[in-house]
């Protein structure tokens, strides 16, 4: 049965590009395309996108040897699950961001190895960050897989939460006095919501952060 990377080297192939060719037009190295085709790692994010449309085919016919609308439903291959991205949604990694146009969709590839620890596969989204203040575990711009059906604190995760109708990601933290808000980067300092600060207000958990994809600094 033909899998991504075959289906990479053909449509390669019947397109007239050699290996190094290909990785120009995509700005990556000639080894990242010969890591694609011999299964060694496998297009995310935006590589993915640009790898199909300079091939002429559907990110979804890549993945998983079909097109159509199923692009932005969770499906699986066997490397990685096409995962529902609210591309235009941020959550803070400071103090809010505000977003608009949540209704935005796209896809992003979760390793399977990940997610299959997951129960409720289906109600999993990813969303960005924007700010700083996780660094450097991820940075700006980075990628969180969060499953909303976990919404119970287990001191020292990370999870997205809604706070003043922003949502921001941190680590959270239960005590006698409150939640407290933690940080990776050192220079923002622990916030502490207080119980009754909370309560009456939009505070909400969304979800746990279970995954993220992060980049390196430009």
């Amino acid at each position: 049965m033909e899998d991504i990377a075959a289906r990479i080297k053909k449509k390669r192939k019947l397109n007239g590009f050699t290996q190094a060719g290909l990785a120009e037009i995509l700005n990556v190295k000639p080894q990242t395309i010969s890591g694609w085709e011999r299964s060694l790692s496998s297009p995310k994010g935006g590589a993915l996108k640009s790898l199909a449309d300079t091939l002429n085919v559907s990110s979804s016919w890549l993945l998983y040897g079909e097109d159509g609308n199923e692009s932005i439903l969770p499906k699986k291959c066997d490397i990685v699950t096409l995962v529902k991205l609210y591309k235009d949604v941020c959550a803070s990694a400071g103090f809010g961001f505000e977003n608009e146009n949540i209704d935005e969709l796209d896809v992003y590839p979760i390793p399977n190895n990940v997610i299959a620890s997951q129960i409720n596969k289906d109600d999993i989204f990813c969303i960005k960050t924007h700010g700083n203040s996780m660094e450097p575990v991820f940075y700006d711009g980075a990628i969180l897989a969060v499953n909303p059906m976990r919404t119970d604190i287990y001191d020292g995760r990370i999870y997205v939460i809604r706070n003043n109708d922003r949502l921001r990601v941190k680590i959270l933290k239960e005590t006698h006095a409150g939640i407290i808000l933690s940080s990776f980067n050192s220079e923002y300092e622990d916030e502490l919501l207080s119980w009754g600060d909370i309560e009456g207000s939009s505070f909400d958990i969304v979800g746990e952060v279970f995954w993220f994809s992060s980049k390196l600094n430009d």
